[in-house]
């Protein structure tokens, strides 16, 4: 539900911040600095900073699950520490749990809710916390009156030229592309309808239908992705007896996130009945609906090699959860650059995971892939083995994208360090990969050769939005997913098989696993693989410095093909 996962985002973003200040204490080095540890062995070794007690208290006491004694550990906190910076970040936790604790005593909840927010005189920096005080006394179905007032003062708030002012100096602070008024203008408004969604749902809980609706109807101009606000609109309208609207608004609902099994049974019934009974073209409608109303805001250029173009294909990994929003961005940049660029040129392959909501196409082998590079959250990205971050709404799109393709026509123009050969063949349910890696330049006894299978095309509508996920892992060769040793740097055949049955079953066993271990159910369990949409990566990687040597793409066929990179 929106009003939890908004919740999730105000706690996570404390979080963060208690967690950045625990790495810029405890980080370990960077790959870089561990290759350069050989030239400074005869240097004294500096002591492992440690983490502050204030950081440590913080970060424990947000940590107990028990509300009651985590109120008691964030009270020892903010009297141990009372000039600390995350105390704001104390009281919200503490209101939070505060109404879970104790949601009769009025007297104490709106004290610490005023707590939560701070004294006046409030600004437009506020509008989160004003959202979250009402959006948690909604959930909770108490004192509704105030969590109205609470409601309208937040949108009050809402400023739109100091908004954008904002965040045009958090870019440029950033040294990061700074996106359009037109952009920043479509982000506010997004930011405002997240507020104006509870006061409706507050509405809605006071039997004010026809407010509500009024309220949702104009966030659904603005903001028309917003599926929460779609299903209510959805709600009223089937009250009202009006198929049509209701079954508009359920498309929107449906193609912006995971639908509960009650709402899809609507939507299915609504379809049925002006298709005798039947659902055929029902995903086809879907699929078309979302091409509509939610293409890719990036149409770029096909690249163009220059006169310094090397022998290189660029590997681009991308870490991913179709129930992150900020992903949105970074997964559409990409997308388009699968456009620009021919697999010739960059091989572009997604790996996704239970981050920050469960995702079913994440599998073993891309947990194992981010463990391997340490990946800390989505989105995350790795250009030829190098590790960033960053990511937004759809309306990032482009920023990310400016940021990001610089390096990568930077890559491109840097040789490769090994030949790679591929060979592939499908027979029935089987994949058969020959690769060939020669004519390597470096020495490093810690080279490998990864092979991954990936899926060409799923279709899934997360939290985010996103509906089509392209070039999904699907499994990497090796042991535990590992990849293969190269031994002395010398030409290295290996003949791996990916029987397409038996991976579909351990995809299957790990959705269950996970479903069984976390209490929670998909609705879709994407373990089946289309053996007619597949394709095979290949990457030489120094393991120790995670430097990719050279990469390959080649699509799977029923028929032997064949690739030299």
């Amino acid at each position: 539900m929106r009003s939890r996962l908004q919740f999730a985002v105000l706690i996570l973003g404390v979080i963060a911040l208690s967690t950045f200040l625990v790495s810029a204490q405890s980080a370990p080095q960077t790959k870089e600095a561990q290759g350069k540890e050989k030239e400074k062995q005869e240097q004294p070794k500096p002591s492992t900073p440690q983490v502050s007690p204030e950081t440590k208290a913080f970060t424990d006491a947000r940590r107990i699950t028990d509300p009651a004694k985590r109120i008691e550990a964030l009270e020892k906190f903010k009297a141990d520490f009372p000039d600390s910076k995350l105390v704001e970040g104390a009281d919200q936790m503490i209101f939070v749990a505060a109404v879970i604790v104790s949601p009769k005593d009025k007297e104490k909840i709106m004290a610490l809710a005023k707590a939560a927010i701070g004294p006046p005189p409030h600004n437009d920096t506020k509008t989160g916390v004003f959202n979250t005080v009402a959006d948690r006394l909604m959930e909770a179905g108490i004192f509704l009156d105030e969590a109205e007032q609470f409601a309208k003062e937040g949108i009050a708030l809402f400023d739109k030229s100091k908004y954008i002012e904002r965040m045009k100096k958090i870019y440029e602070t950033a040294k990061r592309p700074v996106p359009s008024d037109e952009q920043l203008t479509k982000q506010f408004l997004s930011s405002r309808a997240l507020n104006i969604t509870t006061l409706g749902e507050i509405y809605m809980k006071q039997g004010k239908q026809a407010e509500a609706e009024k309220l949702f109807k104009e966030i659904f101009e603005d903001a028309p992705s917003t599926g929460l606000v779609a299903g209510y609109l959805a709600e009223i309208a089937e009250k009202k007896g009006d198929d049509a609207e209701a079954f508009k608004y359920l498309t929107t609902a449906a193609l912006s996130g995971p639908m509960k099994p009650e709402a899809r049974s609507r939507f299915e019934a609504l379809y049925r009945k002006t298709h005798n009974g039947s659902l055929d073209g029902f995903e086809a409608m879907l699929d078309a609906k979302y091409k509509k109303e939610f293409p890719n805001p990036l149409k770029l250029e096909h690249y163009k090699p220059t006169a310094s173009r090397s022998n290189r294909v660029v590997l681009a990994e991308i870490f991913t959860g179709s129930g992150c929003p900020p992903c949105v961005a970074a997964d559409l940049a990409f997308e388009a650059m699968m456009e620009r660029y021919s697999t010739s040129d960059v091989a572009i392959i997604m790996y996704h995971l239970h981050i920050p909501r469960p995702d079913p196409m994440t599998n073993p082998s891309t947990e194992a892939r981010s463990k391997f590079y340490g990946v800390r959250g989505v989105p995350s990205y790795v250009l030829d083995g190098k590790l960033a971050s960053g990511g937004g709404p759809r309306s990032n799109t482009q920023g990310f994208y400016d940021r990001v393709n610089p390096d990568v026509e930077k890559r491109l123009e840097e040789a490769a360090e090994a030949e790679l050969s591929l060979g592939i063949s499908l027979e029935g349910r089987i994949v058969r990969v020959k690769a060939g890696v020669d004519k390597i330049k470096s020495e490093s006894p810690d080279l490998k050769l990864q092979i991954a299978l990936v899926e060409e095309h799923l279709t899934y509508n997360g939290e985010n939005g996103i509906r089509y996920h392209p070039m999904v892992v699907r499994s990497l060769g090796g042991e535990n997913a590992g990849g293969f040793a190269i031994e002395n740097s010398k030409a290295t055949s290996v003949e791996h098989t990916f029987d397409l049955a038996k991976i579909s079953e351990e995809l299957k066993a790990h959705l269950d696993d996970y479903e069984t271990r976390r209490k929670i159910t998909f609705g879709q369990k994407k373990h089946e693989i289309d053996a007619g949409g597949l394709s095979v990566v290949a990457f030489v990687q120094d393991t120790k410095t995670k430097q990719i040597l050279q990469a390959a793409f080649v699509k799977v066929k029923a028929e032997a093909v064949e690739s030299n990179r």
